[in-house]
């Protein structure tokens, strides 16, 4: 029994989604350019790799960490009742918070 390869499509190039996430960093300079406190924070495991790219874009001094949250639990559909499993280390009070998310329910 012989096993096909999938067909992959590519449907935005990876260029594109570059130059993207690069006018998302100057678009996002701009908004904090008053100098102000930022946290970036991830919601991992789906945002990481987006969220580095993001990161090392941005001219804005910038803080960055990462929360763990489900709702789905064992489930593939959500449950509405988010659950936090790892939280922030780095405090956000008085602080602009920029959320990097891969999936919003």
């Amino acid at each position: 029994m012989s096993i096909k390869p999938h067909r992959v499509e590519t449907l935005i190039s990876e260029a594109d989604v570059r130059n993207r996430l690069k006018a998302i960093a100057r678009e996002l300079d701009t908004v904090y350019a008053t100098g102000e406190p930022l946290v970036m924070v991830g919601l991992l495991r789906g945002s990481f790799i987006v969220q580095a790219d993001l990161s090392r874009a941005m001219q804005t001094p910038h803080e960055v960490d990462f929360m763990v949250v489900s709702s789905y639990g064992n489930s593939m559909e959500s449950s509405r009742e988010v659950k936090v499993i790892k939280d922030l280390e780095t405090e956000i009070h008085d602080k602009h918070v920029l959320v990097v998310e891969d999936i919003i329910d």
